[in-house]
């Protein structure tokens, strides 16, 4: 199919395989995704201006579904999500103004190896803090609960710096300032990658702030709907969005959202975190690969096919276990339902 904004024949059915497979795993996990559509964009030659900007469109309308329904889960701290944009808006107009620079000059492929080197970090760092969950619930004998057991979030919550916010939803009384700092880089690496930023964003309010994992997810949903917008406008301004391709993977991944944001009500937050850590380093992983397939670095085309198979494949596995999470789920409660009924029948 041609697409005449960004003048790129693009297969169909890979614009909406994105989509859904985007809007599943961004409505269980709380990111919207940027970081595995703007690399798979890249990977089938959209420019990488026109991939950011095309896909934070794309975000924005999938995340506002998907936070409405995790406001009905009660998994959304609005105050929090609203302190958020005083430092991810700021980020994300730097982090637009690097990449048209890089583009000016040639350069915006190396985004694709920035992209790696982040997403690799924040993996790593949530599975060395998994493996300590792990030994945590083995010693105390702790079972589905959402476990940190890092004592950073606390610490970071004694840095009595005024004004002091009480957030309630979250159960956290927090520094402006800490919630500021936390905001910023987030937003300029969303404004980098053309992503909503919730790949770090969701790792940072569980593991900084000391959020419950579906707290974390919705909230960053709520955040990334403004994140996403705001950089959307600024990637259109420059004349840099494809609408008919982010209308296209929107409309299936407003589906996708919708069971993904219902599948968080049936898995543990610790589940969630192993899955989300798997998910961001294939991406990165892949966004590697198509560095070093692009002809301004290495030049190694066969590596292209190699990372599409890789982040788009992984993102499907992950989409049909959240898929087979929620059919479980639903037939367990349903199960216990009927035997709650049958149980006030013999009763009377």
């Amino acid at each position: 199919m041609y697409f005449p904004f960004s003048g790129v024949e693009f297969p169909l059915w890979y614009l909406l395989l994105i989509g859904f497979t985007v809007g599943v795993c961004g409505g269980f996990f709380g990111f919207g995704g940027g970081f595995m559509v703007t690399p798979s964009l890249a990977i089938f030659g959209f420019p990488y201006a026109f991939a950011a900007g095309t896909d934070l469109q794309h975000i924005a309308g999938k995340s506002i579904i998907a936070t409405i329904r995790h406001r009905e889960l009660g998994n959304v701290d609005f105050k929090l999500g609203l302190l958020l944009l005083a430092g991810t808006v700021p980020g994300v107009e730097l982090g637009h103004t690097i990449v048209e620079y890089l583009k000016s000059i040639g350069k915006e492929v190396y985004m694709l190896l920035v992209c790696f080197i982040v997403l690799s970090c924040i993996s790593g760092y949530m599975l060395y803090e998994l493996s300590k969950v792990r030994r945590f619930i083995k010693e105390k004998g702790i079972i589905g609960k959402d476990v940190v057991p890092s004592k950073l979030p606390q610490r970071i919550q004694n840095i009595k710096v005024p004004p002091m916010i009480l957030l309630q939803a979250t159960k956290v009384t927090i520094s402006l300032w800490i919630i500021i700092a936390i905001a910023f880089p987030v937003g300029l690496l969303a404004g980098l990658l053309g992503a909503g930023g919730g790949f770090i964003m969701v790792p940072s309010l569980i593991y900084i702030i000391g959020a419950p994992t579906t707290v974390a997810v919705g909230t960053d949903l709520f955040q990334v709907m403004f994140t996403a917008a705001y950089g959307g406008l600024t990637y259109a301004l420059s004349g840099h969005v494809d609408i008919l391709a982010a209308i296209l993977m929107l409309a299936v991944a407003a589906v996708g959202a919708q069971i993904g944001s219902i599948a968080t009500a049936y898995v543990r937050g610790i589940s969630i975190r192993y899955l989300f850590s798997i998910m961001i380093f294939s991406a990165g992983l892949g966004a590697l690969l198509r560095f070093i397939a692009s002809p301004e670095t290495y030049g190694i085309a066969v590596l292209q096919n190699v990372a599409l198979v890789l982040v788009l494949g992984a993102a499907l596995i992950l989409c049909i276990v959240i898929i087979i999470y929620l059919a479980k789920g639903i037939t367990a409660a349903r199960e216990k339902q009927r035997k709650a009924e049958v149980k006030s029948q013999s009763t009377r």
